[in-house]
């Protein structure tokens, strides 16, 4: 079995499409309380694009251990 790479491109080689991509965006918000904009949406290339964008989003929310505990 194939592991996904963090340089593998969402569409050309993970043949992601559109719709996919949106909602794994609106999948990562919810998981992680974040709020990934369009704009992050468009430099998303690659699977550590992905990562990164997350990344710069929970660090932008101080409180997100704290619900993710409360939730658990």
């Amino acid at each position: 079995m194939e592991q996904i790479q963090p340089a593998a491109r969402l569409i050309d080689d993970l043949y992601a499409d559109s719709m996919e991509l949106l909602e794994m965006v609106m999948l990562l918000n919810d998981e992680f309380g974040i709020e990934i904009g369009a704009a992050d949406v468009v430099g998303m290339r690659t699977v550590a694009d992905v990562g990164e964008a997350v990344a710069r989003h929970v660090k932008k929310a101080p409180t997100l251990g704290l619900e993710m505990m409360a939730a658990k």
